[in-house]
């Protein structure tokens, strides 16, 4: 089977680190109807999903599940997802007030 791929060359830039350089590889090759601002997007959305999941796993330890019929996994799972997004929307509250970007509150302050 052959594959096309399309090589988009990002640097980014964030004040007061080092400028870095990534590469994405994409099956996404129509330039017209995905741009390199679009597909820079969507790496920025798929980048902080993946962040999220490793926060839920490791700060809300679901890492494991603890139940063990298949109903019940279900609810740990979805009941954590719920505590995680109303502890994100404190988080964004507070960034909010403090005039920050959400993500860039910590657990820690998120909690005091």
């Amino acid at each position: 089977m052959v594959c096309t791929l399309r090589s988009l060359r990002f640097q980014i830039v964030e004040p007061g680190r080092r400028t870095r350089t990534i590469e994405i590889i994409t099956i996404l090759t129509d330039a017209d109807e995905f741009s390199r601002e679009d597909i820079a997007q969507l790496y920025g959305f798929r980048w902080n999903s993946e962040l999220d999941i490793r926060s839920i796993m490791s700060n809300m330890h679901l890492a494991r599940v603890r139940c063990k019929s298949p109903e019940m996994v279900h609810r740990e799972i979805w009941t954590t997802i719920l505590g995680y997004n109303l502890f994100r929307t404190t988080a964004a509250g507070a960034a909010l007030l403090h005039d920050k970007q959400p993500r860039r509150i910590s657990s820690t302050s998120t909690c005091q």
